[in-house]
């Protein structure tokens, strides 16, 4: 015996995917199954993606989470029956039987990708769900449910102009601690005693799951008035450097001088991370994705000497956090995301060695319509809609 009106009807979705590609069009088609007439206002399909955070604060009795949300797409289809934003709602009746209403939604192209970092103190997620709503006049609406995903993805266009040109960083000279003092500041410095970096990459983005491979090939860096002091490039500094097919593999070169006037550097290290900030919270927290100490093939690098190594990068899915999926580079309203360079010498206390943020750009895979917006990307945007 059926004691609600909802019970007598069983919803279905039925699509091709579960995953919604920006500025694409998603569809499908929703199965009613009627044991009894039935009796209702309307039939509905909603596409929302929410962004979700969250922050616990500590009492003396304990603690609490407070939650806020922000609404960055919801679409509202009335397959059969009043809309919902009609004056007045009539009933209306279906006999028992099978029913299919196909449905289809454009996706706009600015929607965020589906992420989910979250942590005992602090969280945030951004989740897209795709809802059939039976609407039954005084009583329970019926309805079924699916999660969707927005992969992270690049345009194609983005990452093409990516691979045509050699990303230059700004040039550090590191000021060397003449004592071994904890005083801050730096201040025991020689400004003329300084460890100079001079970093490129190419290419600038990496894929971690390409759907497709790229031209294999080669990039040259640009040429600029401080390689005039390296006659014929002895030490191979502009020469070209390699592209391979895979969109996920790319280097980083690096040239070390030693300018001071009484150390050696022997010893240098490489770190790229990823940067989340929980801004609810305000605080921010590192996930390291590639760690490469080095010694320089020569020896010790003394006074006045100089120093090449090229660093191979390739993001993998198991450099991934503990949530299970790549975050690219992007800001929402309550969360960031961005890549972070450091190149330090373990030898020495140092000030000003290089820190770059977003030196190379993450993305999950490619967007072969060029219809995703460019990376590192605000998303600001809501879109809402019904009919």
């Amino acid at each position: 015996m059926v004691f609600l009106e909802k019970d007598k009807a069983g919803l279905s979705l039925q699509c091709e995917t579960d995953t919604l590609i920006p500025g694409t069009v998603f569809s499908g088609v929703l199965i009613v199954d009627v044991r009894e007439k039935l009796r209702f206002t309307a039939l509905r399909v909603r596409l929302r993606g929410r962004e979700e955070s969250y922050e616990r604060h500590h009492t003396n009795n304990g603690s609490y989470l407070e939650y806020r949300h922000l609404t960055h797409l919801e679409q509202l289809i009335t397959l059969f029956g009043s809309s919902k934003d009609a004056a007045s709602r009539s009933e209306a009746q279906l006999e028992p039987g099978t029913y299919s209403y196909p449905f289809s939604f454009n996706v706009p192209g600015e929607v965020p990708p589906s992420f989910a970092e979250e942590r005992y103190e602090c969280g945030c997620s951004m989740h897209y769900s795709l809802k059939a709503i039976l609407d039954i006049p005084r009583g329970f609406d019926g309805s079924a449910s699916l999660f969707l995903t927005v992969p992270p993805l690049a345009p194609v266009g983005q990452l093409q102009a990516e691979r045509q040109a050699v990303k230059v960083l700004p040039v550090s000279d590191a000021a060397i601690a003449k004592c071994g003092c904890e005083c801050s500041g730096f201040c025991c410095t020689d400004a003329e005693s300084y460890i100079r970096t001079e970093t490129m990459v190419a290419p600038g983005m990496l894929v971690m799951a390409p759907q497709v491979g790229m031209p294999e090939g080669t990039v040259a860096p640009p040429l600029s008035s401080n390689d005039n002091a390296f006659s014929g490039d002895s030490m191979g500094w502009m020469r070209p450097f390699p592209l391979a097919s895979d969109p996920s593999s790319g280097t980083i070169r690096v040239r070390i001088t030693n300018h001071t006037k009484d150390k050696v550097v022997g010893r240098c290290l490489l770190t790229l991370s990823q940067r989340y900030v929980f801004v609810q919270e305000g605080t921010e927290e590192t996930h390291e994705l590639k760690r490469c100490e080095w010694t320089f093939p020569n020896g010790p690098l003394g006074a006045n000497q100089s120093a090449i190594v090229e660093v191979p990068l390739r993001v993998t899915p198991d450099m991934v956090s503990s949530q299970g999926s790549l975050i690219p580079t992007l800001s929402t309203k309550y969360f960031h995301s961005y890549t972070l360079l450091k190149i330090t010498f373990p030898e020495h206390k140092a000030d000003g060695t290089v820190r770059v943020d977003n030196a190379i750009l993450l993305a999950g895979g490619i967007d072969l319509t060029n219809r995703c917006p460019p990376l590192p990307h605000v998303y600001e945007t809501t879109f809402t809609g019904s009919n």
